[in-house]
C-alpha cells in the first residue's frame, strides 16, 4: 500500500485558517501573500516566523501569508492548514484579492 502525500498549496485571499495553543487558538483569513526579501533594505524590519525582511507578492511565489483576526499574522505557507473560506460575497473577495495584488512589490517596514 502506497502512502499519501499531503500536498500544501498557497492559501488564497479569504481562506481560513487556526493558529496557537488552547485557550489562545483564534481563526484567521488570509489578506495577502509575502516572500523574503533578496535586497537589502536599510529601514525595513526583521519580521515573520522566522524573522526576515519580507515583501508582498503573488500568490504562485508565496513562502508566507499575511492574516486578519484577533490581530494580524503571518505564517509560512506550509505550516497552515485550510479550514474554510469566510462568507463573503465573489465580489467581495475578488476586491480583497485586488488588495493583495496592489500591495506587490512593497516591503514590509
Amino acid at each position: 500500500m502506497m502512502g499519501t502525500a499531503l500536498i500544501r498549496r498557497v492559501p488564497d485571499i479569504g481562506e481560513t485558517f487556526e493558529d496557537g495553543e488552547p485557550p489562545f487558538r483564534h481563526g484567521f483569513r488570509v489578506s495577502s501573500w509575502l516572500k523574503r526579501s533578496k535586497r537589502q533594505h536599510g529601514l525595513a524590519r526583521d519580521v515573520g516566523p522566522d524573522n526576515c525582511k519580507l515583501v508582498f507578492c503573488l500568490r504562485d511565489e508565496a513562502e508566507y501569508v499575511s492574516a486578519s483576526g484577533v490581530c494580524g499574522i503571518i505564517r509560512r505557507v506550509e505550516d497552515v492548514v485550510i479550514t474554510g473560506r469566510v462568507s463573503w460575497s465573489e465580489e467581495w473577495i475578488q476586491e480583497s484579492r485586488s488588495r493583495a495584488i496592489r500591495l506587490v512589490g512593497q516591503i514590509i517596514w
